[in-house]
């Protein structure tokens, strides 16, 4: 059964396949947001969690509804959230010169788009449905729970045993016993999974190349067949070859570009490759007459 945009959104934050309605989930957030009216509410619940937040670069504090300021309240308001977010190097904080309406300098700035989940401490939040975000309001209190969440990554050849999860909680909870701390969730990436998945990609790029050979075979039977196919799986091997050694002499990272450029390169590759077999084709047609 298909997905909304909403469902969609939420399962792949969640890494979820899928997700119905009325499913209670854990999703990654992309950007957390709060003004001069909610985040000073927000720092002090936060504080009797946690020492830092999530991620600074996802964490967003916009001074909006009292600035410039109109009283002092207003001002204490304002310095309290200039105050957190240079303690914990916030890379999103608005200040006096810069701030205006959180919901429309978001997406201004690049800091909302689309296929993103994100939460804020204001009731309009929901704005950034408009460009594909999935977004909601929160309580004043529930955005603090949004900025505190703590992974541990173990490397090892097994996973490590119920028992030793449930003394790291109890140590982490003796440590910072004003935290609160639950483990929320466990999960054990054995090799097998990897092996599995390079098993298949390696069977599905076979299959790719014979269809390939297979096809250039047939269509250009008139001036070398088989030979012809090889070759141009020859040519797509040099291609691709010429692009992964340009990232490694630049030092570039092989990441999703590396990916998305070798993918172009293929397509490209395989057309350029078929437009040449047909010119000489008709150069040995209209030779003959």
């Amino acid at each position: 059964m298909g997905m909304t945009m909403t469902q969609k959104i939420l399962a792949a934050h969640a890494g979820l396949d899928s997700v119905v309605a009325g499913q209670l989930i854990e999703a990654k957030l992309d950007v957390v947001m709060a003004n001069d009216i909610t985040g000073p509410m927000a720092v002090p619940v936060f504080h009797k969690m946690a020492d830092k937040v999530f991620d600074k670069d996802k964490v967003v504090l916009v001074p909006d509804h009292f600035t410039p300021n109109k009283d002092i309240k207003s001002a204490e308001n304002s310095k309290s959230i200039r105050e957190f977010s240079k303690c914990q190097c916030l890379t999103h904080y608005f200040e006096i010169g810069q701030m205006g309406i959180e919901h429309a300098i978001l997406p201004e700035k690049g800091i909302v788009v689309a296929g993103e989940c994100i939460i804020g401490a204001d009731s309009h939040t929901c704005t950034y449905g408009a460009l594909g975000a999935f977004s909601t309001g929160v309580g004043t209190t529930d955005i603090a729970t949004g900025t505190n969440k703590i992974v541990l990554n173990v490397a090892g050849n097994e996973a490590i045993s119920i028992e030793q999860q449930n003394a790291l909680d109890a140590a982490l909870s003796e440590k910072y016993p004003e935290s609160k701390i639950e483990l929320s969730e466990s999960n054990n990436v054995q090799p097998f999974i990897g092996a599995r998945f390079l098993r298949k990609s390696l069977i599905g790029l076979a299959i790719a190349l014979v269809l390939i050979v297979i096809y250039v075979w047939i269509r250009f039977k008139q001036i070398s067949g088989l030979s012809a196919g090889v070759m141009a799986l020859l040519a797509l091997l040099h291609d691709c070859l010429v692009v992964f050694f340009a990232f490694v002499v630049f030092k570039m990272p092989l990441n999703d570009n590396f990916i998305a450029v070798l993918l172009t390169i293929v397509g490209f590759s395989v057309n350029d490759t078929i437009i040449i077999y047909d010119r000489i084709r008709e150069n040995k047609i209209n030779a003959k007459h």
